[in-house]
């Protein structure tokens, strides 16, 4: 049934993204960043079908692969809480990945150094690959094992992402600083 799902989320993203190719370029994460950088930005509605799609096929990939994985979806009570998390620019934390007032959620946040605005879809993918070659033995991959682990972890089901410029952490960078919260529940 999941992988029915799976399989028919895939086409219609698939032509969504064909069709909507041009649109796709004046995405609400690009202008609202550029525009006004005290704004906090937030997925698109293709955008999250993008991030859903991405953490399903890495949830899928799990190796030893999960018997009771639940269905992921892009919560807004998520995104909210990361909406007030990066709204303050608070720094990628790699040891503590729950939230002070909320023990229920895992939030976790990547820094992009770059001119302009990275995708949404960016936070899932990078976090799959730095983390390849998992190892469930030893629970451990390269990188980012405590990020890849709120993706893949079989009892979660809802997440959610914000985006904000915070190149006033980085004052004298010659790009921007670009800070990504994701918000996964539970976490």
């Amino acid at each position: 049934m999941h992988l029915l799902a799976l399989l028919l989320f895939n086409l219609l993203w698939r032509s969504q993204m064909i069709s909507g190719a041009e649109q796709s370029k004046s995405s609400k994460t690009g202008t609202i960043l550029r525009k006004n950088d005290n704004e906090t930005s937030v997925p698109t509605e293709e955008d999250r079908k993008r991030l859903i799609y991405d953490v399903a096929v890495g949830r899928r990939d799990v190796d030893p692969s999960a018997t009771n994985m639940m269905f992921m979806n892009y919560s807004d009570e998520m995104e909210k809480l990361a909406m007030e998390w990066v709204g303050n620019c608070t720094e990628p934390n790699t040891t503590s990945l729950h939230h002070p007032q909320r023990a229920d959620v895992g939030v976790y946040t990547l820094s992009y150094s770059k001119n302009q605005a990275p995708q949404f879809y960016d936070i899932a993918s990078t976090t799959i690959d730095l983390c390849s070659g998992y190892n469930y033995t030893s629970n451990n991959c390269t990188l980012l094992t405590a990020y890849y682990l709120q993706i893949v972890w079989a009892n979660t089901s809802q997440f959610g992402c914000a985006m904000k410029d915070c190149s006033i952490k980085r004052p004298n960078s010659t790009t921007k600083t670009f800070y990504m919260t994701c918000v996964f529940k539970p976490g």
